[in-house]
């Protein structure tokens, strides 16, 4: 048996309300997180999982409401901080930051987080979730740069530049047996 971590990128938010942690999703996001949801109806989810950040909250409410499954919030499933004060980032700003800190994985301004930091941090949450939820289909919903470390752990072509391509939404399925990857995949056709 196999257990299967679906890995989603928020939907798209707004970057002019709430702090980094509180803003939510815009109107276009809202309408693709319940578009969403129709790709999971057959996957036999048992778990939906998420950020503590509202973007990531909201984007997977409707799939959880669907299944009748509560939100498992998860503190370490949060953002990079790529500055000290966590402030929202354009991305004209976070970009180039981002960039480096693919470059040269311990980089990191003072006060925040480095890449391998932020990898680390989501490294041992999915681990602990694959012991939690062996031989299940589980959701869990992130942030661009923390899945993209994530996935850059097993397979080094996920990097900046994939980063960069990723859509809001996005959806990624890592299929283990028992804690050893077996294939790891972006899904193409949300039809969103």
């Amino acid at each position: 048996m196999s257990t299967t971590v679906y890995i989603v990128r928020h939907a798209q938010s707004v970057k002019d309300q709430g702090s980094e942690s509180t803003r939510p999703l815009s109107n276009e996001g809202v309408i693709a997180s319940k578009k969403l949801v129709h790709y999971f109806l057959d996957k036999n989810i048992k778990q939906v999982i998420s950020s503590p950040y509202t973007r990531a909250e909201q984007t997977v409410e409707p799939l959880a409401k669907k299944l009748n499954l509560n939100i498992e919030i998860i503190d370490d499933l949060r953002e990079c901080k790529f500055v000290a004060d966590n402030q929202i980032l354009s991305d004209s700003e976070v970009y180039p930051l981002v960039e480096k800190m693919f470059a040269d994985e311990n980089f990191s301004q003072d006060g925040a987080e480095s890449f391998s930091q932020c990898q680390s941090r989501a490294f041992k949450i999915l681990y602990t979730l694959l012991d939690d939820y062996q031989n299940q289909n589980i959701v869990l919903c992130s942030h661009g740069f923390l899945i993209m470390s994530l996935c850059n752990y097993f397979d080094k072509s996920y990097g900046f530049e994939s980063l960069k391509k990723s859509s809001k939404p996005d959806l990624y399925e890592l299929i283990f047996d028992d804690e050893k990857l077996k294939e790891i995949s972006r899904i193409n056709n949300l039809n969103m």
